[in-house]
């Protein structure tokens, strides 16, 4: 099994502790809104997460961290739902940390979280989104640990896929994800990866996801690595792999992944082609 991972879990990991020591800044999250007003003695999810990016201030919720390399931490707190109205964008490295907590979209077409650096995610559903809910772009380096992503169904023209979202030159390492009751997408209802964008995926659950062509759990055009006794099942496709679809030019290995009870209307239930 050929693991394409650039750092791995123990390398974040060991990242994070060693820049942790440093003089990282932790931001709490003290409201459910998505408000973006200085003085209301409030720290919104998106003020934490842009004081952050910005290496800046902000009076609710303290100083990013201004070091180099440096990087800073979002805290949610345990159990609690948090509404976006429309796309955050993360793009300085952060490590967000969910505590099993809920971000939901308000409604509306658009993306959940846009990551766009060296990003760690922990224990956080995400859910009612209108587009892909959680999109790892060109050159970020992502790992998601206690990831979910469920019950978000695709706005029409927002793209085709309303789950996860890998673009080309991206990598993401998925552990203990659960992707599920994504619907209405075109293709990749769990798991959309663009043509060079790179997925390790470790003791991970995809089911019910469903598409009206391609890929009901996973459309693959880049490079797909599933191990650690994943599963993908119970999704449905129209055209072709209910449970995964490999186009043309894409890398599929699957070591103790099972892809079982998948639909399709016209073939592939499971793997296509």
């Amino acid at each position: 099994m050929k693991n394409y991972s650039w750092c791995g879990l123990a390398g974040f990991l060991a990242t994070i502790g060693a820049v942790h020591s440093a003089q990282a800044m932790n931001f709490i999250v003290t409201t459910t809104s998505d408000s973006y007003t200085q003085g209301d003695g409030v720290c919104s999810l998106r003020e934490a997460v842009d004081t952050a990016n910005y290496n800046d201030c902000w009076t609710d919720c303290g100083c990013g961290g201004t070091q180099a390399g440096e990087i800073d931490y979002v805290t949610l707190a345990s159990g609690t739902t948090y509404t976006l109205d429309g796309a955050l964008d993360i793009w300085d490295a952060m490590v967000l940390s969910g505590n099993h907590s809920v971000i939901r979209g308000s409604g509306g077409v658009f993306n959940g979280l846009r990551l766009s650096n060296w990003h760690y995610v922990t224990d956080v559903a995400l859910e009612n989104f209108s587009a892909a809910s959680f999109v790892v772009e060109t050159g970020a380096a992502v790992t998601a640990t206690g990831l979910e992503v469920r019950n978000n169904e695709l706005a029409p023209a927002a793209g085709q896929n309303a789950s996860i979202l890998v673009r080309g030159g991206a990598y993401l390492y998925l552990y203990t994800a659960y992707l599920h009751h994504n619907e209405l997408g075109v293709k990749g209802g769990g798991l959309f990866i663009e043509t060079n964008g790179v997925v390790d995926m470790d003791a991970s659950l995809i089911e019910y996801n469903q598409v009206s062509q391609y890929g009901g759990g996973v459309q693959n055009q880049g490079y797909f690595y599933c191990f650690g006794d994943s599963y993908i099942r119970n999704n449905a496709a129209v055209y072709g792999g209910g449970g995964l679809n490999n186009s043309p030019g894409s890398v599929f290995e699957g070591e103790s992944c099972h892809i079982i009870n998948n639909t399709s209307t016209k073939g592939g239930a499971n793997i296509h082609p």
